[in-house]
Order: C-alpha cells, then sequence, then structure tokens
C-alpha cells in the first residue's frame, strides 16, 4: 500500500493535533469534552483521507445521493472559511479590548503617579 500526498498530509496533522489535544488534555488545559471531540474529529479525518470512498457510502445511506465529493469538499471548505472568519473576529475584537484595558491601566497608573517596570 503506498501513501499518497494528501493522505501523509492527513496523517501528519493528524498525529500532531491528537498529540497537542492529548498533552493539553493532560495538563488540564482542556476538558473531556473537547478532547474526546477533536480526538474523534482528527481521527475521522485520517480514516477519510485513507478511505475517501466512504463517504460516498455515507452519503448513499442518508438518501442524498445527488451530491458529489467535490460538493462535499466544497461545502466543507465553506463552512471552514465561516469557522475562520469568526475566530478571526472574535480574535481581532479581543485584541481591541485588551488595547482598551492596558491603557486604561497604564493612564490610571500615570494618573496616580506610579511607574511600571
Amino acid at each position: 500500500m503506498s501513501i499518497s500526498l494528501p493522505q501523509l498530509i492527513s496523517l501528519v496533522f493528524g498525529l500532531i493535533v491528537i498529540a497537542k489535544t492529548l498533552t493539553d488534555y493532560k495538563n488540564k488545559k482542556e476538558n473531556r469534552r473537547m478532547f474526546s471531540f477533536w480526538l474523534l474529529l482528527w481521527i475521522a479525518i485520517i480514516i477519510v483521507a485513507f478511505y475517501p470512498m466512504l463517504i460516498n457510502e455515507i452519503i448513499a445511506r442518508f438518501g442524498a445521493g445527488n451530491y458529489t465529493i467535490g460538493q462535499i469538499a466544497g461545502m466543507g471548505f465553506v463552512f471552514t472559511m465561516f469557522v475562520v472568519y469568526r475566530i478571526y473576529v472574535k480574535a481581532n475584537r479581543l485584541e481591541k479590548q485588551l488595547n482598551e484595558l492596558i491603557r486604561d491601566i497604564a493612564l490610571r497608573d500615570v494618573k496616580k503617579g506610579r511607574k511600571r517596570h
């Protein structure tokens, strides 16, 4: 069995994420629910990378036989871009709030005559 480049990339990324998630779970940075979610998701991604025809079988079982793998991948890409956009918006909002908080603390310290080192 030879491994294709997409399969290899999926396997490497999957193992990296699984290892990182396991480390975070052991260090109590992640709860059991999130650990289980990411573990199952990346195992599924690795399985689908090695057996892409599983998607067609799943689609056929649910009676939605009119979709192609390309359409499913396209919907996945759109969903991924939506999630990336939401993360960007949230991170940008948090960065602005953090900058405002730091500015307020610095101004308060200046008004009180204290210096920060």
